[in-house]
Protein backbone atom coordinates (compact mmCIF):
# COMPACT_ATOMS: atom_id res chain seq x y z
CA UNK A 1 0.00 0.00 0.00
CA UNK A 2 1.57 3.28 -1.15
CA UNK A 3 2.16 5.88 1.14
CA UNK A 4 -0.05 9.42 2.20
CA UNK A 5 2.85 12.01 1.67
CA UNK A 6 0.29 14.68 2.02
CA UNK A 7 -3.48 15.33 3.25
CA UNK A 8 -5.42 18.22 2.80
CA UNK A 9 -9.23 18.10 4.20
CA UNK A 10 -11.71 20.99 4.67
CA UNK A 11 -9.09 23.79 3.44
CA UNK A 12 -10.61 27.43 2.40
CA UNK A 13 -8.11 30.22 0.89
CA UNK A 14 -9.51 33.78 -0.17
CA UNK A 15 -7.64 37.54 -0.55
CA UNK A 16 -9.49 39.95 0.48
CA UNK A 17 -13.14 39.49 -0.22
CA UNK A 18 -12.25 36.97 -2.83
CA UNK A 19 -12.58 33.56 -2.32
CA UNK A 20 -9.86 31.53 -4.36
CA UNK A 21 -10.78 27.90 -3.43
CA UNK A 22 -12.00 25.37 -1.50
CA UNK A 23 -10.88 21.59 -1.15
CA UNK A 24 -13.18 19.31 0.32
CA UNK A 25 -10.78 16.26 0.24
CA UNK A 26 -6.94 16.12 -1.42
CA UNK A 27 -4.42 13.23 -0.60
CA UNK A 28 -1.27 12.47 -2.89
CA UNK A 29 1.00 9.36 -2.57
CA UNK A 30 4.22 8.05 -2.88
CA UNK A 31 4.58 8.17 -6.61
CA UNK A 32 2.21 10.90 -7.85
CA UNK A 33 4.03 12.70 -9.74
CA UNK A 34 1.16 15.83 -10.26
CA UNK A 35 0.53 18.90 -12.91
CA UNK A 36 -1.13 21.55 -11.18
CA UNK A 37 -3.08 23.44 -13.85
CA UNK A 38 -5.67 26.27 -14.21
CA UNK A 39 -6.18 29.47 -15.01
CA UNK A 40 -3.57 32.30 -14.43
CA UNK A 41 -4.62 33.76 -10.56
CA UNK A 42 -7.01 30.67 -9.77
CA UNK A 43 -4.65 29.52 -6.69
CA UNK A 44 -1.97 27.14 -8.16
CA UNK A 45 1.30 29.08 -6.66
CA UNK A 46 -0.60 29.58 -3.42
CA UNK A 47 -1.62 26.11 -2.91
CA UNK A 48 2.26 25.26 -3.31
CA UNK A 49 2.74 28.00 -0.75
CA UNK A 50 -0.01 26.77 1.80
CA UNK A 51 1.83 23.37 1.03
CA UNK A 52 5.72 24.04 1.42
CA UNK A 53 3.78 26.17 5.14
CA UNK A 54 5.06 29.92 3.66
CA UNK A 55 1.72 30.90 3.75
CA UNK A 56 -1.30 29.76 6.64
CA UNK A 57 -4.85 28.86 5.09
CA UNK A 58 -8.42 30.94 6.31
CA UNK A 59 -9.26 27.14 7.31
CA UNK A 60 -8.82 23.84 7.08
CA UNK A 61 -5.77 21.08 7.56
CA UNK A 62 -2.71 20.47 5.64
CA UNK A 63 -1.27 17.64 6.75
CA UNK A 64 2.50 16.36 5.55
CA UNK A 65 3.97 12.93 6.11
CA UNK A 66 7.24 13.75 4.48
CA UNK A 67 9.37 16.56 3.92
CA UNK A 68 8.84 18.96 0.90
CA UNK A 69 11.10 20.93 -1.12
CA UNK A 70 9.89 23.68 -2.65
CA UNK A 71 11.00 26.21 -5.86
CA UNK A 72 8.91 29.50 -6.02
CA UNK A 73 8.29 30.57 -9.10
CA UNK A 74 9.25 34.73 -8.13
CA UNK A 75 12.68 34.36 -5.70
CA UNK A 76 15.54 36.13 -6.53
CA UNK A 77 17.59 34.65 -3.82
CA UNK A 78 20.28 32.48 -4.44
CA UNK A 79 22.06 30.37 -1.94
CA UNK A 80 25.20 29.27 -1.47
CA UNK A 81 25.35 25.56 -2.72
CA UNK A 82 28.15 23.16 -1.67
CA UNK A 83 27.16 20.14 -4.13
CA UNK A 84 29.76 21.14 -7.25
CA UNK A 85 28.14 18.05 -9.23
CA UNK A 86 24.93 19.62 -9.03
CA UNK A 87 26.01 23.05 -10.63
CA UNK A 88 28.12 21.60 -12.72
CA UNK A 89 25.28 19.24 -14.33
CA UNK A 90 23.31 22.66 -14.39
CA UNK A 91 26.18 24.44 -16.44
CA UNK A 92 26.40 27.06 -13.10
CA UNK A 93 29.65 25.84 -11.23
CA UNK A 94 31.83 29.15 -11.83
CA UNK A 95 28.68 31.22 -11.45
CA UNK A 96 28.10 31.53 -7.61
CA UNK A 97 30.50 34.09 -6.85
CA UNK A 98 29.48 36.17 -9.71
CA UNK A 99 27.93 39.17 -8.63
CA UNK A 100 25.37 39.56 -12.11
CA UNK A 101 23.78 36.44 -13.43
CA UNK A 102 20.92 36.16 -15.82
CA UNK A 103 17.65 35.20 -15.20
CA UNK A 104 18.33 31.71 -16.36
CA UNK A 105 21.63 31.30 -14.90
CA UNK A 106 19.22 32.25 -11.73
CA UNK A 107 16.82 29.25 -12.10
CA UNK A 108 19.51 27.10 -13.04
CA UNK A 109 21.53 27.88 -10.06
CA UNK A 110 18.16 27.47 -8.20
CA UNK A 111 17.23 24.38 -9.28
CA UNK A 112 20.29 23.00 -8.74
CA UNK A 113 20.17 24.06 -5.22
CA UNK A 114 16.64 22.09 -5.21
CA UNK A 115 18.08 18.93 -6.61
CA UNK A 116 20.88 18.77 -4.02
CA UNK A 117 18.31 18.71 -0.86
CA UNK A 118 16.62 15.41 0.37
CA UNK A 119 13.16 16.24 -0.12
CA UNK A 120 10.41 13.33 -0.65
CA UNK A 121 7.92 15.50 -2.50
CA UNK A 122 9.31 18.03 -4.74
CA UNK A 123 6.93 21.19 -4.87
CA UNK A 124 7.74 23.01 -8.28
CA UNK A 125 6.38 26.25 -9.43
CA UNK A 126 7.28 27.59 -13.26
CA UNK A 127 10.80 26.00 -13.00
CA UNK A 128 11.54 25.77 -16.63
CA UNK A 129 10.82 29.88 -16.58
CA UNK A 130 13.61 31.53 -18.44
CA UNK A 131 15.78 28.08 -18.63
CA UNK A 132 17.19 27.57 -22.39
CA UNK A 133 16.92 24.53 -24.16
CA UNK A 134 19.88 22.81 -22.52
CA UNK A 135 18.93 23.43 -19.22
CA UNK A 136 15.11 22.87 -20.08
CA UNK A 137 16.50 19.24 -21.04
CA UNK A 138 18.07 18.75 -18.09
CA UNK A 139 15.79 19.82 -15.71
CA UNK A 140 13.69 17.10 -17.43
CA UNK A 141 16.49 14.75 -17.05
CA UNK A 142 16.62 15.29 -13.03
CA UNK A 143 12.81 15.44 -12.73
CA UNK A 144 12.27 12.06 -14.45
CA UNK A 145 14.37 10.38 -11.52
CA UNK A 146 12.01 12.54 -8.99
CA UNK A 147 9.27 9.97 -7.38
CA UNK A 148 6.77 12.49 -6.36
CA UNK A 149 6.07 15.55 -7.21
CA UNK A 150 4.00 18.80 -7.80
CA UNK A 151 4.79 20.97 -10.73
CA UNK A 152 3.40 24.07 -12.35
CA UNK A 153 4.15 24.17 -15.78
CA UNK A 154 2.36 25.79 -19.00
CA UNK A 155 5.15 23.51 -21.08
CA UNK A 156 2.26 21.32 -22.03
CA UNK A 157 4.45 18.22 -23.73
CA UNK A 158 6.31 18.20 -20.48
CA UNK A 159 3.23 17.63 -18.52
CA UNK A 160 2.71 14.87 -20.93
CA UNK A 161 6.08 12.92 -20.65
CA UNK A 162 6.41 13.31 -17.08
CA UNK A 163 2.70 13.57 -15.16
CA UNK A 164 0.36 10.67 -14.23
CA UNK A 165 -1.55 13.30 -12.65
CA UNK A 166 -3.28 16.09 -13.60
CA UNK A 167 -5.10 18.54 -10.65
CA UNK A 168 -7.10 21.64 -11.64
CA UNK A 169 -8.08 24.15 -9.75
CA UNK A 170 -11.24 25.80 -11.58
CA UNK A 171 -13.84 28.18 -10.26
CA UNK A 172 -12.52 27.57 -6.76
CA UNK A 173 -12.59 24.42 -7.37
CA UNK A 174 -10.22 21.60 -6.61
CA UNK A 175 -10.72 17.88 -8.79
CA UNK A 176 -8.04 15.42 -9.74
CA UNK A 177 -7.48 13.83 -12.89
CA UNK A 178 -5.94 10.08 -13.42
CA UNK A 179 -3.57 10.41 -16.50
CA UNK A 180 -1.24 12.86 -18.19
CA UNK A 181 -1.95 16.06 -19.73
CA UNK A 182 -3.59 14.79 -23.39
CA UNK A 183 -5.42 12.42 -21.10
CA UNK A 184 -6.86 15.13 -18.81
CA UNK A 185 -7.71 17.44 -21.77
CA UNK A 186 -9.83 14.66 -23.09
CA UNK A 187 -11.80 14.16 -19.64
CA UNK A 188 -12.52 17.98 -19.80
CA UNK A 189 -13.78 17.61 -23.55
CA UNK A 190 -16.19 14.86 -22.61
CA UNK A 191 -17.11 16.58 -19.49
CA UNK A 192 -17.60 19.25 -21.23
CA UNK A 193 -20.22 17.49 -23.99
CA UNK A 194 -21.68 15.87 -21.38
CA UNK A 195 -22.71 19.38 -19.50
CA UNK A 196 -23.46 21.12 -22.75
CA UNK A 197 -25.88 17.87 -23.62
CA UNK A 198 -27.30 18.23 -20.23
CA UNK A 199 -27.75 21.60 -19.93
CA UNK A 200 -29.60 21.32 -23.31
CA UNK A 201 -32.37 18.60 -22.18
CA UNK A 202 -32.83 20.91 -19.11
CA UNK A 203 -33.58 24.28 -20.79
CA UNK A 204 -35.94 22.23 -23.54
CA UNK A 205 -37.65 20.44 -21.01
CA UNK A 206 -37.80 23.97 -19.15
CA UNK A 207 -39.15 25.59 -21.78
CA UNK A 208 -41.79 22.92 -22.67
CA UNK A 209 -42.92 22.92 -18.96
CA UNK A 210 -43.29 26.71 -18.93
CA UNK A 211 -45.72 27.01 -21.58
CA UNK A 212 -47.40 24.42 -20.85
CA UNK A 213 -47.75 26.01 -17.36
CA UNK A 214 -48.67 29.29 -19.15
CA UNK A 215 -51.26 27.06 -21.67
CA UNK A 216 -52.85 26.29 -18.17
CA UNK A 217 -53.28 29.32 -16.97
CA UNK A 218 -54.45 30.98 -19.95
CA UNK A 219 -57.31 28.20 -20.15
CA UNK A 220 -58.51 28.60 -16.57
CA UNK A 221 -59.07 32.02 -17.23
CA UNK A 222 -60.70 31.23 -19.87
CA UNK A 223 -62.76 29.17 -18.64
CA UNK A 224 -63.48 30.83 -15.52
CA UNK A 225 -65.65 33.60 -17.46
CA UNK A 226 -69.10 33.74 -17.69
CA UNK A 227 -70.69 32.40 -21.05
CA UNK A 228 -71.85 35.03 -23.53
CA UNK A 229 -75.17 34.03 -24.10
CA UNK A 230 -75.97 33.14 -19.92
CA UNK A 231 -77.49 36.23 -18.01
CA UNK A 232 -75.44 36.69 -14.43
CA UNK A 233 -77.95 34.81 -12.50
CA UNK A 234 -78.40 31.76 -15.67
CA UNK A 235 -74.99 31.10 -14.64
CA UNK A 236 -75.74 31.11 -11.21
CA UNK A 237 -78.45 28.76 -11.90
CA UNK A 238 -76.09 26.06 -13.86
CA UNK A 239 -73.46 26.80 -11.07
CA UNK A 240 -75.74 25.75 -8.37
CA UNK A 241 -77.46 22.52 -10.37
CA UNK A 242 -74.06 20.97 -11.97
CA UNK A 243 -70.99 22.55 -9.52
CA UNK A 244 -68.42 20.06 -10.91
CA UNK A 245 -69.70 21.00 -14.69
CA UNK A 246 -69.87 24.87 -14.08
CA UNK A 247 -67.40 26.92 -15.55
CA UNK A 248 -65.64 27.83 -11.88
CA UNK A 249 -65.44 24.30 -10.86
CA UNK A 250 -63.40 23.03 -14.66
CA UNK A 251 -61.25 26.23 -14.25
CA UNK A 252 -60.10 25.49 -10.63
CA UNK A 253 -59.49 21.53 -11.88
CA UNK A 254 -57.36 23.35 -14.62
CA UNK A 255 -55.60 25.98 -11.95
CA UNK A 256 -54.60 22.53 -10.01
CA UNK A 257 -53.23 20.77 -13.26
CA UNK A 258 -51.12 24.07 -14.00
CA UNK A 259 -49.80 24.07 -10.05
CA UNK A 260 -48.81 20.57 -10.83
CA UNK A 261 -46.80 21.98 -13.72
CA UNK A 262 -45.47 24.23 -11.49
CA UNK A 263 -44.35 21.93 -8.86
CA UNK A 264 -42.52 20.26 -11.11
CA UNK A 265 -40.57 22.88 -12.87
CA UNK A 266 -39.86 23.79 -8.99
CA UNK A 267 -38.24 20.55 -8.56
CA UNK A 268 -36.37 20.59 -11.90
CA UNK A 269 -32.25 19.76 -11.16
CA UNK A 270 -31.19 22.75 -12.36
CA UNK A 271 -27.97 22.46 -15.00
CA UNK A 272 -25.58 25.26 -15.43
CA UNK A 273 -24.56 26.70 -18.62
CA UNK A 274 -20.90 25.33 -19.43
CA UNK A 275 -18.51 27.92 -19.19
CA UNK A 276 -17.20 29.45 -22.53
CA UNK A 277 -14.17 31.72 -23.01
CA UNK A 278 -15.74 35.02 -23.85
CA UNK A 279 -15.25 36.62 -27.20
CA UNK A 280 -12.76 39.61 -27.06
CA UNK A 281 -12.58 42.28 -29.48
CA UNK A 282 -9.58 44.96 -29.12
CA UNK A 283 -10.15 47.66 -31.51
CA UNK A 284 -6.25 48.00 -33.60
CA UNK A 285 -7.67 50.83 -35.53
CA UNK A 286 -7.42 52.96 -32.22
CA UNK A 287 -3.21 52.06 -33.31
CA UNK A 288 -1.24 54.44 -35.35
CA UNK A 289 1.83 52.42 -36.48
CA UNK A 290 4.78 53.42 -38.50
CA UNK A 291 4.48 52.83 -42.34
CA UNK A 292 7.95 52.73 -42.47
CA UNK A 293 9.75 49.41 -44.04
CA UNK A 294 12.32 48.77 -41.19
CA UNK A 295 11.25 49.83 -37.77
CA UNK A 296 14.53 49.05 -35.90
CA UNK A 297 18.06 48.79 -37.38
CA UNK A 298 21.23 47.98 -35.80
CA UNK A 299 24.58 48.97 -37.51
CA UNK A 300 28.56 47.58 -36.75
CA UNK A 301 27.49 48.32 -32.84
CA UNK A 302 29.52 46.56 -30.01
CA UNK A 303 28.53 45.81 -25.97
CA UNK A 304 30.50 44.79 -22.87
CA UNK A 305 30.11 44.52 -19.61
CA UNK A 306 31.80 46.39 -16.80
CA UNK A 307 33.88 43.10 -15.90
CA UNK A 308 35.16 43.19 -19.62
CA UNK A 309 33.10 40.50 -20.45
CA UNK A 310 32.41 40.91 -24.64
CA UNK A 311 28.81 40.61 -25.17
CA UNK A 312 28.18 41.70 -28.91
CA UNK A 313 30.87 42.77 -31.45
CA UNK A 314 30.27 44.71 -34.33
CA UNK A 315 26.46 43.28 -34.70
CA UNK A 316 24.09 44.26 -37.01
CA UNK A 317 20.56 43.36 -37.70
CA UNK A 318 17.20 44.88 -38.82
CA UNK A 319 13.35 44.36 -37.84
CA UNK A 320 11.06 45.00 -40.55
CA UNK A 321 7.51 46.00 -40.56
CA UNK A 322 4.83 43.38 -39.63
CA UNK A 323 7.68 40.82 -38.49
CA UNK A 324 7.48 38.84 -35.75
CA UNK A 325 11.06 37.56 -34.44
CA UNK A 326 12.21 35.14 -32.25
CA UNK A 327 15.50 36.31 -30.47
CA UNK A 328 17.31 32.91 -29.62
CA UNK A 329 20.66 32.25 -27.41
CA UNK A 330 21.82 30.08 -24.31
CA UNK A 331 21.38 31.34 -20.77
CA UNK A 332 23.92 34.02 -20.29
CA UNK A 333 23.84 35.05 -23.84
CA UNK A 334 22.89 38.47 -23.87
CA UNK A 335 19.33 38.42 -24.68
CA UNK A 336 17.95 40.23 -21.97
CA UNK A 337 21.02 42.93 -22.25
CA UNK A 338 19.72 43.68 -26.15
CA UNK A 339 16.39 44.39 -25.32
CA UNK A 340 17.62 46.63 -22.57
CA UNK A 341 19.35 48.02 -25.37
CA UNK A 342 16.76 48.41 -27.72
CA UNK A 343 14.59 50.15 -25.34
CA UNK A 344 17.45 52.85 -23.96
CA UNK A 345 17.89 53.83 -27.63
CA UNK A 346 21.65 55.22 -27.94
CA UNK A 347 23.39 52.32 -29.91
CA UNK A 348 20.10 50.90 -32.45
CA UNK A 349 17.87 53.16 -34.15
CA UNK A 350 14.35 53.19 -33.98
CA UNK A 351 12.11 55.37 -36.21
CA UNK A 352 10.29 58.32 -34.68
CA UNK A 353 6.56 57.02 -34.76
CA UNK A 354 7.83 53.88 -33.41
CA UNK A 355 6.96 52.95 -29.32
CA UNK A 356 8.02 50.52 -27.67
CA UNK A 357 6.32 47.88 -25.21
CA UNK A 358 8.86 46.45 -22.93
CA UNK A 359 7.72 43.19 -20.61
CA UNK A 360 10.33 43.04 -17.71
CA UNK A 361 11.48 39.56 -16.47
CA UNK A 362 11.23 41.63 -12.61
CA UNK A 363 7.71 42.54 -13.09
CA UNK A 364 8.99 46.72 -12.05
CA UNK A 365 6.97 47.87 -14.62
CA UNK A 366 3.93 47.73 -12.63
CA UNK A 367 2.37 50.25 -9.88
CA UNK A 368 2.37 48.30 -6.66
CA UNK A 369 0.16 50.86 -5.27
CA UNK A 370 -2.50 50.53 -7.70
CA UNK A 371 -4.91 47.85 -8.36
CA UNK A 372 -4.31 45.72 -11.80
CA UNK A 373 -7.54 47.65 -13.26
CA UNK A 374 -5.91 50.86 -12.63
CA UNK A 375 -2.96 49.68 -13.78
CA UNK A 376 -3.82 48.18 -17.15
CA UNK A 377 -5.97 51.14 -17.64
CA UNK A 378 -3.46 53.71 -16.92
CA UNK A 379 -2.14 54.17 -20.57
CA UNK A 380 -4.50 51.87 -22.58
CA UNK A 381 -5.61 53.01 -25.71
CA UNK A 382 -8.82 50.04 -25.55
CA UNK A 383 -12.01 50.62 -24.16
CA UNK A 384 -12.66 49.90 -20.29
CA UNK A 385 -15.08 47.04 -21.53
CA UNK A 386 -12.07 45.44 -23.35
CA UNK A 387 -9.51 45.54 -20.50
CA UNK A 388 -12.38 44.30 -18.18
CA UNK A 389 -12.86 41.49 -20.63
CA UNK A 390 -9.65 40.45 -20.48
CA UNK A 391 -8.81 40.55 -17.11
CA UNK A 392 -11.67 39.34 -15.84
CA UNK A 393 -11.16 36.13 -17.74
CA UNK A 394 -7.43 35.49 -17.74
CA UNK A 395 -6.91 36.70 -14.79
CA UNK A 396 -9.63 37.22 -11.71
CA UNK A 397 -9.37 39.64 -9.10
CA UNK A 398 -8.31 41.87 -10.67
CA UNK A 399 -9.87 45.26 -8.86
CA UNK A 400 -6.77 43.80 -6.34
CA UNK A 401 -3.98 45.92 -5.21
CA UNK A 402 -1.33 44.81 -7.45
CA UNK A 403 1.08 43.65 -4.27
CA UNK A 404 -1.63 41.05 -3.09
CA UNK A 405 -1.65 40.01 -6.76
CA UNK A 406 1.34 38.79 -7.24
CA UNK A 407 0.42 36.01 -4.69
CA UNK A 408 -1.60 34.62 -7.56
CA UNK A 409 -0.62 35.72 -11.18
CA UNK A 410 1.90 34.77 -13.98
CA UNK A 411 3.51 37.29 -16.17
CA UNK A 412 0.29 36.95 -17.66
CA UNK A 413 -0.62 40.35 -16.46
CA UNK A 414 1.96 42.22 -17.85
CA UNK A 415 1.39 41.32 -21.74
CA UNK A 416 -2.22 42.11 -21.17
CA UNK A 417 -0.89 45.75 -20.38
CA UNK A 418 0.84 46.04 -23.13
CA UNK A 419 -1.40 44.51 -26.08
CA UNK A 420 -3.83 47.26 -24.38
CA UNK A 421 -1.95 49.44 -25.01
CA UNK A 422 -0.94 51.91 -28.37
CA UNK A 423 2.76 50.25 -29.03
CA UNK A 424 4.18 49.68 -32.68
CA UNK A 425 7.26 47.88 -30.38
CA UNK A 426 7.12 45.35 -28.57
CA UNK A 427 9.24 42.91 -26.69
CA UNK A 428 8.22 40.18 -24.69
CA UNK A 429 9.70 37.67 -22.03
CA UNK A 430 8.15 34.26 -22.50
CA UNK A 431 8.98 31.57 -19.84
CA UNK A 432 10.07 28.67 -22.40
CA UNK A 433 12.87 27.82 -24.83
CA UNK A 434 12.44 30.93 -27.24
CA UNK A 435 12.77 33.52 -24.11
CA UNK A 436 12.46 36.69 -25.97
CA UNK A 437 10.09 37.16 -28.95
CA UNK A 438 10.23 40.93 -30.93
CA UNK A 439 7.26 41.94 -32.81
CA UNK A 440 6.20 44.55 -34.83
CA UNK A 441 2.72 45.93 -35.49
CA UNK A 442 1.49 47.31 -38.57
CA UNK A 443 -2.67 47.15 -38.14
Amino acid sequence: MRKILLSIKDLSMSFGTRNLFHINKLEIFEGDRIGLVGLNGSGKSTLLRLISGDILPDEGKIKLNCTPCYFMQFSEKLSYISNREELSLFGVKNLQEQEVVSGGESTRIRLAELFSEQGTLHLLDEPTSHLDSDGSEYFEQRLSLIESFILVCHDRELLDRQCNTIVEIESGEVRTYSGNYSSYCEQKKMMHERATREYEIYTDELKRLSMAYQKKKEQARKTAKRPSHLSASEAKAVEYSAPTRSPGSKAKSIERSAESIKKRIMHMEVKERPQEQPQIRPVFSLTDPPQNRVILEANHFSFSYPDGRVIFKDASFRLLRNSRTALLGENGSGKTTLIRLIVEGEQIRKVPKARIGYHQQDLSTLNMGKSVLENALETSIQSQTVVRTVLGYHLRGFLLAVQMFLFLMSRQIILIFLLSRQFSLFCQSTKEQCYLLLMTQCS
